[in-house]
């Protein structure tokens, strides 16, 4: 058996279920301690919330040294039923080739692959030149708020920088690692309430149901692409040339955004609404982009899109 393997049963057999850690910790922190990894744990929540942070590091003796450190979570969510499963959470058992138990994917494996690559990494260049740590925590699965937030303030307050930071969560789509993602945006989250009238059955005009109320909202925001991944990240790269700002147009507020607006309005002479856009080809296509910029407009003083851009080029 792989020394990784080994490891990320031995995590599994932890029961973790957020926020506790179940002493994943406390085994990792014995494999890095005689590496020359001073490890520090920081508990913290309340009483009916405590959370475990292990933040470990080996320190380089250069100068101006860069840490890399590796972040991840011992904590997993909870099992659910057990007799929904085919073998217990936590006992890690293997099966046609695959490890099963609560973890194994997210993420007590990339644990144990942490572990291991730092000990082979460290065997293999005792003297290397910059900074390694872990950072841990038993809050990722639950309101991640007394976990990696609380250990980076911390680190903060007495100078500590994370210069690089490998997140081991699984990524992988068809193969083992075939996949590396550059950093996440996170999530947004929050809380809508909608209040309605209570009333009788027999006079339901009387009533206002806050379903009913809710469901055209949440169409609407279930209707809407709010972006497609990175394409707006680099508008820093031309707001320095508009000192008033950059704005960004709110969803649902087609009069921030005048010139889509006005585009689709004459687009749509040519395309009405709903039409089905398969049956044109690129020369159709063509064809009305063409009308549209060659067309005079009273905005324009009735000259044409085009005449107006190539003046602005000269």
């Amino acid at each position: 058996m792989s020394r990784t393997l080994h490891l990320a049963e031995q995590l599994i057999s932890c029961p973790s279920v957020t926020p506790e850690d179940g002493g994943c910790q406390q085994i990792i922190a014995a494999r890095l301690a005689p590496l020359g990894f001073v490890c520090e744990t920081m508990v913290s929540g309340p009483d009916n919330f405590r959370v475990t942070n292990l933040w470990a590091k080996r320190t380089s003796s250069r100068p101006g040294a860069k840490t890399l450190a590796f972040a991840g979570h011992t904590d997993v969510v909870p099992t659910g039923p057990l007799d929904a499963w085919t073998s217990n959470p936590f006992v890690p058992t293997e099966r046609n080739g695959q490890l099963f138990g609560r973890g194994a994917a997210d993420m007590k494996s990339s644990l144990a692959a942490f572990v291991t690559a730092i000990e082979d990494f460290v065997a293999a260049h005792p003297n290397h030149a910059g900074s390694i740590a872990l950072l841990l925590t038993s809050d990722e699965e639950g309101d991640a708020t007394h976990g990696t937030t609380l250990v980076v303030e911390s680190l903060k307050a007495r100078g500590e920088v994370l210069d690089y930071c490998i997140v081991g969560e699984p990524t992988s789509v068809d193969t083992l690692g075939d996949m590396i993602k550059n950093g996440r945006r996170g999530s947004l989250s929050g809380k809508l309430t909608v209040k309605g009238i209570q009333g009788h059955i027999a006079y339901p005009h009387l009533a206002s149901n806050p379903i009913h109320l809710a469901a055209p909202a949440l169409a609407e925001l279930a209707s809407i692409t709010w972006d497609q991944g990175n394409e707006m990240a680099p508008h820093d790269l031309v707001a320095h040339l508009f000192p008033e700002g950059v704005f960004f147009a709110y969803s649902g507020c087609p009069w921030q955004r005048g010139t889509n607006e006005n585009s689709n309005g004459l687009a749509r002479q040519y395309l009405p609404r709903n039409s089905d856009l398969s049956v044109h080809t690129d020369e159709d296509l063509r064809r009305i982009e063409t009308l549209l910029n060659t067309r005079p407009r009273k905005t324009l003083g009735w000259r044409t899109p085009a005449e107006v851009f190539t003046t602005g080029l000269r």
